[in-house]
């Protein structure tokens, strides 16, 4: 009697277990000897439900068709490394379209689960702003005046060449400084409130080197 309330109790605890991971906004695989179950998210994430991808072959196969040896072997190998770093995998969606998704993996006994980040949006912005930094940069680096940018912290980001013209520094040895830098010491405050400022005209605290 005690063993069937043991074993009551287990099945109770995984079919919680499996309702939470079931409901997680991130996409998750369970791993099994060969067998896999993914929860909504993963559906949503492909495109296929969970009956349609029932198998680590299904999972490769359906997902990565001509590739998919190739990302069988390359999840091996981070296997055999212990998962310490995440993958990126490029899978094609239900729709035909590809995904670009980002895997962490997690092993324990005979059983691995994954969780799945779609990254597809974030990769597209960050090549688009990569495109439009090329198609810029040769305009900016072409302006004769001194020109920089800083974030909010008043760290410099970007300067152009004719930078070196009016502080005697090149471009790379101020990118990552701080603006005071350039500051004569006694005139730090003025040029925070210059920073700071909108479009009021402040007194110049600047210096050449």
């Amino acid at each position: 009697m005690t063993q069937q309330r043991e074993a009551a109790a287990w099945m109770l605890q995984a079919k919680r277990l499996r309702k939470m991971v079931d409901h997680l906004p991130a996409g998750a695989v369970f791993v099994e000897h060969g067998h896999i179950e993914i929860n909504r998210a993963a559906e949503k994430m492909t495109g296929y439900s969970r009956g349609d991808l029932m198998t680590l072959d299904q999972w490769y196969e359906v997902l990565f068709g001509s590739r998919q040896q190739e990302v069988r072997d390359a999840h091996a190998a981070v296997r055999r490394d212990g998962f310490l770093e995440s993958s990126v995998l490029s899978l094609i969606h239900k729709d035909g379209e590809e995904r670009i998704v980002e895997l962490t993996a997690h092993a324990f006994d005979h059983h691995e689960v994954w969780l799945l980040h779609d990254v597809t949006e974030a990769r597209q912005a960050q090549a688009e702003l990569a495109s439009e930094h090329s198609r810029l940069e040769p305009i900016v680096n072409s302006i004769p005046d001194g020109l920089l940018f800083a974030d909010l912290d008043r760290i410099i980001t970007f300067c152009n060449p004719a930078m070196k013209a009016v502080f005697g520094y090149e471009a790379d040895e101020l990118v990552g400084q701080p603006i005071s830098v350039l500051y004569r010491v006694d005139h730090e405050p003025v040029g925070t409130m210059g920073f700071l400022a909108d479009s009021a005209e402040q007194v110049s605290p600047f210096y050449s080197n």
